[in-house]
């Protein structure tokens, strides 16, 4: 990112997460980069460590610049340890050292990921003298190819190449014209999507709100109405599955008032609103929102990859499912999840894992804690595959429920599991 970009995408976390207005533009950036400025407010360094995918504030050089006297002698930090505007890096590889000198500005972007692998493996990537609009149809392809191993494998061993690709496409879009350029801003969307989809699924929720929020913005300038609208249903999705419960609802309409003429995407929209209506305990919305949902994928099927292709008649059966167990109709949940389970494409195994687990909780609800048991044990096996935090979490909920019953052997083995180092981290 440029120190403008960078700058915009800190205002958006600000916004997106605590509605904070903020302003700030290339040349606060320039100031942190020299140094001018060390320690950022609390939400601020929260907002950089999001964006720019570092755990702590030591990791991006931010620190208060504290000076010690030691027998006359100053003791200094790194950025002080240095001739004029240079700094000299000591880099181990393999065992090997290295020294290289950076500019103050180079470490920043060094810190931050963006110059490591330049640094370690050769110069950056030369502006492009031309494009082969070819490209395109590459990072679509690509990308289905990624879409197809997150599901098997999971989040954790896709999100760094997913990375890797949305800084490719940007260097890129920067270098294209015309209609070029647009295809460019439309591919960087949906990479931008399905980046914040990878972060959500680890549990990275801060990260997953920016990508969600660059690829919605970035969906719009490219002027592609039906990302646009899926994007939106996103939103309301991540909503639901948080403290804005009542986003849901608003969210899902302002995807009906952009649009999309896509029958799938059109479904994916209206499980948003079945879910707003029972959060909010109107049945009878809920089911006719279901029912919108099931007439318009019933009968149809997507080509793998496209837009809303995930969205199929088990999806469906699954949310109503879900929205009939928080109505407290667990009888006719647990019967819904069987038939979506039983029915369930092979390819969203990682899904299949999830819905598992919810599953598990509509039979415990029925007093079946065996069942739930099971359910919960082949739930928890698909989650340490595809490494899914998410279903995780709700396996570890659905064994604290269980707790009281561990006298019997197939909730004891549920327990044991969820006790194993890694059991116990964690689309839907």
């Amino acid at each position: 990112m440029s120190r403008q970009e960078l700058a915009e995408a800190v205002n958006a976390y600000l916004w997106n997460v605590y509605q904070e207005q903020t302003n700030l533009d290339w040349t606060d950036i320039g100031k942190l980069e020299r140094g001018e400025h060390r320690w950022p407010g609390q939400r601020r360094r929260e907002a950089f460590r999001a964006v720019l995918h570092a755990r702590t504030d030591a990791a991006l050089g931010f620190h208060i610049r504290r000076r010690q006297r030691s027998d006359g002698q100053r003791k200094v930090d790194l950025a002080e340890v240095a001739s004029g505007d240079a700094v000299m890096v000591r880099v181990v590889v393999d065992g090997h050292e290295r020294r290289i000198p950076l500019s103050r500005r180079a470490l920043f972007e060094a810190v931050t990921g963006t110059l490591i692998a330049p640094l370690l493996d050769g110069p950056e990537i030369p502006a492009p003298r031309a494009i082969d609009p070819a490209i395109v149809d590459h990072f679509a392809d690509l990308r289905a190819l990624l879409v197809d191993s997150d599901n098997r494998l999971g989040a954790a061993t896709v999100l760094p190449t997913a990375h890797h690709q949305l800084s490719l496409i940007a260097h890129y879009r920067r270098g294209a014209g015309g209609s070029l350029h647009e295809q460019l801003l439309r591919t960087q969307a949906w990479w931008a999507e399905f980046a914040s989809w990878l972060s959500d699924d680890l549990g990275d929720h801060a990260s997953g709100a920016w990508w969600l929020s660059q690829a919605i913005t970035m969906a719009q300038q490219a002027n592609d109405q039906d990302f646009a609208a899926y994007l939106f249903a996103r939103m309301a999705q991540r909503a639901a599955a948080g403290p804005d419960q009542d986003r849901v609802l608003s969210l899902a309409e302002a995807a009906g008032r952009v649009g999309t003429a896509r029958p799938h995407v059109q479904a994916f929209v209206a499980l948003q609103r079945a879910h707003a209506h029972a959060v909010a305990g109107e049945q009878g919305r809920f089911a006719a929102a279901i029912d919108e949902a099931r007439t318009l994928v019933e009968g149809r099927i997507a080509p793998p990859g496209d837009l809303g292709s995930f969205c199929s008649v088990p999806y469906v059966t699954a949310h109503a499912a879900d929205g009939w167990l928080r109505l407290n109709r667990a009888n006719t949940a647990a019967e819904l999840f069987n038939e979506a389970l039983a029915g369930w494409p092979d390819p969203y195994r990682r899904e299949r894992g999830l819905y598992l687990s919810r599953s598990a909780l509509a039979h415990l609800a029925c007093d079946q804690p065996d069942e739930a048991a099971v359910m919960g044990q082949e739930a928890l096996t698909v989650a340490d595959v595809t490494h899914s935090a998410r279903t995780r979490q709700e396996v570890a909920a659905l064994g604290q429920r269980l707790t009281p019953l561990r006298h019997r052997p197939a909730v004891a083995n549920l327990l044991d599991a969820l006790a194993l180092p890694g059991a116990t981290a964690g689309r839907g």
